[in-house]
Formats: structure tokens, sequence, C-alpha cells
């Protein structure tokens, strides 16, 4: 099982069938000013974890492939759904998918993947 978290703001993606990821979404929220000093400190201390223990995939062989954790990354997981109850807490929806088949996979390691995704992959969530 693969697991994704997405804020639907299509326009930061080069698919248009594909939200954003929660990651980058996120950023742009901090970005525009969307949380307290605190929540912002408290977000970049999460991303520091995940800067030391996730793999950066920002030189995927297909621009289009999207990043999926893998069903069994639980520290990392439960990390994520806490950054996603912050963006939650702004308004801002926060769509999770669960698959299977996330497409062509083009990239794993321990925690995650890349995979272009089938024509289907986000038809269910």
């Amino acid at each position: 099982m693969y697991i994704r978290f997405t804020i639907p703001s299509d326009d930061y993606r080069p698919e248009r069938r594909t939200a954003a990821g929660i990651f980058g979404a996120t950023y742009r929220l901090v970005e525009d000013g969307r949380f307290e000093r605190g929540e912002r400190l408290w977000f970049e201390t999460e991303m520091e974890w995940f800067d030391a223990y996730l793999p950066a995939t920002l030189n995927l062989s297909d621009r289009r492939a999207v990043c999926w954790f893998r069903g069994d990354a639980g520290q990392a997981i439960s990390r994520v759904w806490r950054i996603a109850e912050l963006v939650e807490r702004e308004g801002v929806p926060v769509i999770v998918y669960r698959t299977r088949r996330p497409g062509l996979v083009v990239y794993r390691d321990a925690l995650q993947i890349a995979a272009v995704p089938w024509r289907d992959t986000f038809g269910v969530h």
C-alpha cells in the first residue's frame, strides 16, 4: 500500500490531474503568511526531520512523477498526519490517497517511491 498526502492546488503541478504534494503546498502556505510564528517554527522543525531522514527526490527522471510514502513508513507517515492537521486548521483541505497501483515507479527508497501516475491512479481515494 502507498499513501500520498495532497492539497488540491493543481496550479503547481505540471500534470493537471494530480494535486500538489503536502510538503510543497505547505511551504507555499508558509510563504503566504497563513501560519502564526509558532506554527511556522514547528513546521520548520518537522521539515528538519524529513530533510535528515527522507531522501530528496528532486532529480527524478520524469517530472510527472509524484511521491508516495510506503505503507510501512510509520514514523514519517505519523509526522505527515500532524502536518495535515496544521494545514486543515487553516481551512485548507488535505486529501489522502491510498493505492496499490501508484503508477510507473521511477524511484524508490526505504520510506517512499516516486511514480508516474496511471490515468486512474487518483480516481478513487
